[in-house]
């Protein structure tokens, strides 16, 4: 039987505190961004659309199926706990308010913890410059044991990459051992300290990385700097954090978030940019169109914190963006038609103008056959003939977009 921890009525009521008002960062550890919606965590609900966001009023996560949960009702939900003692000793575990020796139940609850981090604001772990991570990442995509398995390779080509593009971009699998791939990084003479994925543990501070969702690597680039800035993985097995999962190691030692980081891929053509939902689907949709137009893949369809700074850094320019969320857009999906109004509200207020494409829709109706840009393009450019028009198409767009405007007396 586990002993008990070693508090005062005090103390625990603080921990409780301190563990509740952690909410947001729980649910970053779970690959969760608390800023937009997700798949709601009730086992009960089969939510297809992200029906769950977190409430920070109430701090809490509230659904339109009625649940609403607490950091000790997801802790109980994840690790099976019904007992509140439990909840509360395994909160303790994951928030290291207890000792590192197993023996250790003292809680250790950091001191001025409310002016530190206050239970109102949330703020991502400390992360290492971008110039490390990439250094990081671009070595990752080099070792043997991340080679990218033949079932990765099957399933990049059938989305539309060619193999010179799945090469070029640095697809790769998840290791089977974090430990492994982490330590021939070190041995190359990179110490990826504060690297979002990477961490460290032991009296030696031996160095590993988050290897528990098994998949494939999905970089994100920021193509204008060379450099990748995070990893996207794409799971063999979709569980509750969904299909893509950032490569993260936040709440571990010397370990950091990854952030919600768009993907920058400039073209030849960089007065028009697309901007897609997904790092992976901006990735293909640059590549399908032959690299001539550029495109940004923002993390989810509300995440658009990055794009945001995107545009700040483009104040003045003469650019504009076509609007490309996926076609559930139209009529199903209002967590999806409520961000694409407050994309478009964003780059209207950025000074930019944009246009909102559209596909596989007859008589103004989606006709459900193709649901992103990706899967369309897919079939539509096949062709050298199909890709030009398209191309043709979006330089219509941009020259009705960026035309002078007349001033009328």
């Amino acid at each position: 039987m586990a002993a008990k921890i070693r508090a005062s009525k005090a103390e625990r009521n603080e921990a409780k505190e301190y563990i509740k008002a952690h909410l947001p960062q729980y649910l970053e550890r779970e690959g969760i961004n608390p800023e937009r919606n997700f798949k709601c965590l009730n086992p009960n609900h089969d939510d297809t659309h992200g029906d769950m966001s977190y409430h920070r009023p109430s701090n809490s996560c509230a659904c339109h199926c009625g649940a609403r949960y607490d950091t000790f009702d997801l802790i109980g939900i994840e690790y099976g706990l019904t007992d509140f003692n439990e909840k509360f000793k395994k909160g303790c575990e994951i928030f290291g308010l207890l000792g590192q020796e197993e023996n250790d139940e003292d809680l250790k609850i950091p001191a001025n913890w409310r002016e530190i981090n206050p239970p109102d604001e949330y703020k991502l772990p400390e992360r290492a410059e971008d110039e490390l991570c990439s250094k990081v990442y671009y070595r990752l995509t080099k070792l043997k044991c991340t080679k990218l398995k033949e079932e990765h390779k099957k399933d990049l080509l059938r989305r539309g990459l060619s193999e010179e593009d799945i090469k070029r971009f640095r697809f790769c699998s998840v290791p089977d051992s974090g430990k492994e791939a982490a330590g021939e990084i070190v041995s190359s003479g990179i110490f990826p300290a504060k690297v979002p994925g990477f961490y460290t543990y032991g009296h030696y501070s031996i160095y590993t990385m988050v290897d528990d969702t098994k998949g494939y690597y999905c970089p994100a680039f920021d193509g204008e700097t060379n450099q990748i800035a995070g990893m996207q993985i794409r799971a063999d097995n979709p569980q509750k954090g969904g299909k893509y999962i950032w490569l993260s190691s936040s709440r571990k030692h010397d370990g950091a978030s990854s952030g919600a980081l768009p993907t920058i891929l400039p073209g030849k053509d960089t007065s028009l940019w697309i901007v897609t939902e997904g790092i992976l689907k901006a990735l293909i949709i640059y590549c399908l169109l032959g690299k001539e137009v550029s495109v940004i893949g923002v993390p989810g369809v509300g995440t658009i914190g990055g794009f945001k700074e995107f545009m700040k850094k483009k104040a003045g320019l003469n650019i504009c963006f076509v609007e490309a969320y996926d076609m559930d857009k139209v009529d199903e999906n209002k967590v999806v038609k409520q961000a694409q109004q407050n994309l478009l509200r964003e780059i209207e207020k950025n000074g930019f103008k944009a246009h909102t494409l559209t596909w596989d829709t007859k008589n103004g109706q989606w006709q459900k056959n193709y649901k992103g840009l990706d899967d369309f393009l897919c079939d539509y450019v096949k062709t050298k003939s199909g890709r030009e028009k398209f191309i043709t198409y979006l330089k219509k767009i941009k020259a009705s977009l960026l035309q002078p405007q007349t001033k009328t007396a």
